[in-house]
């Protein structure tokens, strides 16, 4: 397949909260005003009095070409008074990279060199 995206069966689907409720639990994702859903949603600064939580939404397609339709859940949840977004991330199975506006459009091994760190591909020593 080109641009090596394969479907994981393993990867949880993200679940929304129900509108009215004043936070999302530990392992839901923040709803967005349109009642979509985001891939990801990774915490980035926790809620403290006078301050909203901060946090980076990635939406994940497996499309060789990036749909800029894809972009309005994201941006929909920066409409929310209660989060701040501080990074919008498109991943998807082609090979540029784009920027719209504040959104960045990337390929999925783009994705995992600027997450992971070299040394999670390296070989495990296993204990005796």
């Amino acid at each position: 397949m080109a641009g090596g995206c394969a479907r994981n069966p393993h990867l949880p689907r993200a679940a929304g909260i129900q509108r009215g409720q004043s936070e999302a639990p530990p392992d839901r994702l923040l709803p967005t005003p349109a009642g979509v859903e985001i891939d990801f949603i990774v915490e980035t600064a926790r809620r403290r009095p006078g301050a909203a939580p901060r946090v980076v939404a990635i939406e994940v397609k497996r499309a060789e070409r990036w749909g800029r339709s894809w972009d309005k859940p994201m941006r929909s949840l920066m409409e929310l008074s209660g989060v701040k977004v501080e990074r919008m991330i498109g991943v998807y199975c082609g090979i540029r990279s784009y920027r719209f506006d504040n959104v960045q459009v990337w390929p999925w091994a783009i994705l995992l060199k600027r997450s992971l760190p070299a040394r999670c591909f390296e070989p495990m020593a296993l204990p005796a």
